[in-house]
């Protein structure tokens, strides 16, 4: 049963890791940053309506682009700890049930929690 602990500690572990390689968070704020922007660019009344259109869809299309790659991003993160568990279950480290129990514990989700708080804090 140790075994199906720690397999969850290192997936989060990694989890955590690969947001923070890919730089995710900032990635959001950028994504956040450009969208204020395009509402800035709408109100302001120096501005003449083509210059606005051309401004916003250029705001719009760096936007979508950042969407996707935080998807990707997001996609990646999460298939880090999925992978993880997966291979020390088919290496016949603990059983899928066992796993998929230790990862229902609440007592599991706040060690884990603390876990990746302090992950995050030590990564920077």
């Amino acid at each position: 049963m140790i075994m199906t602990y720690v397999a969850l500690a290192i997936g989060l572990v990694g989890f955590v890791l690969v947001i923070r390689h890919l730089s995710l968070v900032s990635k959001v704020r950028d994504a956040g940053e450009g969208a204020q922007a395009a509402i800035l660019v709408m109100r302001d009344p120096s501005l003449d309506d083509a210059r606005k259109q051309a401004l916003v869809q250029r705001a719009a299309a760096r936007t979508a682009l950042l969407f996707l790659i935080i998807l990707g991003c997001s996609l990646l993160a999460c298939a880090a700890p999925v992978l993880l568990v997966a291979i020390g279950w088919q290496l016949g480290l603990y059983s899928l049930d066992a796993a998929l129990a230790a990862a229902a514990d609440p007592i599991v989700w706040i060690a884990l929690t603390a876990l990746a708080i302090l992950v995050w804090k030590l990564s920077r």
